[in-house]
């Protein structure tokens, strides 16, 4: 399995303490280079304290807000999942970033096997599991399950994580299944590759 612990990287967020002055820092999600820019799913980037989350490039803060990605689309509460204008994708310039991923251009196919990749609690995690036939593939979204001992952390953290094979992406992490914790639901990377097409970025 390659090595992909470069290019996925965690998002964090503070949160002034009860403290006069302290700040609390936390882990809230995660997101992927690919050549030239930064992506993750919106929701992490919504949630996040006065919707300014950051990554560490090094010794600096690069702050993720709403208005300063180039694509920026949330899912809301009235969406249809099977529209294929809607997803849960955030995408970020980064210019001079390498990275050897790259987001297909398809739907994944029903039964692949695909490794969920991604940092919780600043800690490396990778699972391996299958594209799933069910209520979840529908428009830009698509089902995934792995077995029960490598689930994904349910209380949150690890949205906006890469599906790879190799070095393709095949979804960003959007959230878990309720009724059945070893699912989770993915926003095809296929739809990101296409607003990123669309936009001639």
């Amino acid at each position: 399995m390659e090595n992909h612990q470069e290019y996925v990287v965690p998002i964090y967020e503070k949160i002034l303490g009860m403290g006069k002055e302290s700040v609390v820092v936390s882990q809230i999600g995660n997101g992927f280079f690919i050549d030239g820019f930064f992506i993750t799913a919106a929701h992490v980037i919504e949630e996040a304290e006065n919707e300014k989350g950051y990554i560490k490039v090094g010794d600096e803060e690069k702050v993720l807000r709403p208005d300063n990605a180039v694509i920026y689309r949330k899912v809301v509460d009235d969406d249809k999942y099977g529209d294929l204008n809607v997803g849960d994708v955030a995408v970020y310039r980064f210019d001079g970033a390498k990275s050897p991923l790259i987001l297909n251009t398809e739907l994944p196919i029903m039964g692949d096997t695909l490794i969920s990749c991604y940092y919780y609690k600043n800690t490396w995690h990778h699972a391996i599991g299958l594209v799933v036939d069910n209520d979840l593939f529908k428009g830009n979204f698509f089902g995934w399950q792995t077995s029960a001992d490598t689930i994904h952390p349910t209380e949150g953290g690890s949205s906006g994580s890469p599906l790879l094979k190799d070095n393709t992406v095949y979804g960003i992490l959007f959230a878990g299944f309720r009724e059945d914790p070893s699912i989770c639901v993915f926003t095809a990377a296929s739809f990101a590759k296409k607003l990123l097409q669309s936009q001639s970025l």
